[in-house]
């Protein structure tokens, strides 16, 4: 059904659901992105919002980002996987988004200390 909801529909329910909560909001790309992050926030201050669904949960999240900064909606991040974007030459940049490190959560896993304890 998440995947119905359009980028404007996501950010307007943001939008709304700022009139009752005053902490940040975090986007991020799909369930497990979701899983790994809640580990590092604090429920209290901040949202995670997930922002699967087509044509590219990346993408999704990008466009959910720029349509909150148009209307200067504080308190948005949102974190993507790199993908192949360093090869491209268009790519949409804000201080409001954060790139993994290498091609995705999982590359990042593996590359981590986080892989040893899991493969023993």
């Amino acid at each position: 059904m998440r995947d119905f909801l359009t980028v404007d529909r996501v950010a307007n329910q943001i939008r709304l659901r700022r009139s009752t909560y005053t902490g940040n909001f975090l986007l991020v790309e799909g369930s497990s992105d979701k899983t790994f992050y809640k580990r590092f926030v604090d429920k209290l201050v901040c949202e995670l919002v997930e922002t699967s669904g087509k044509p590219s949960s990346k993408q999704r999240a990008i466009d959910i980002l720029k349509i909150l900064e148009q209307s200067n909606f504080q308190g948005v991040l949102a974190i993507v996987d790199a993908d192949f974007d360093r090869l491209e030459t268009l790519l949409y940049t804000s201080y409001n988004l954060l790139r993994t490190d290498s091609h995705d959560l999982e590359t990042m896993l593996i590359n981590s200390l986080a892989f040893n304890k899991v493969s023993r």
